[in-house]
């Protein structure tokens, strides 16, 4: 579990690079709250309707 928090540690830290965002978004469990904590704009991959 830890493994993952570092993982959407980092996607906070780089909003910059939606790549490294996008790539953390894959996982199932961060999908929805990752979404909430970035902008829209990065998580464009399923966009809320």
């Amino acid at each position: 579990m830890k493994r993952r928090l570092s993982e959407t540690l980092v996607c906070r830290e780089s909003k910059s690079e939606p790549r490294t965002c996008l790539t953390c978004s894959t996982t199932e469990n961060f999908g929805d709250r990752l979404s909430i904590i970035l902008p829209l704009k990065t998580v464009t991959r399923e966009p809320y309707s």
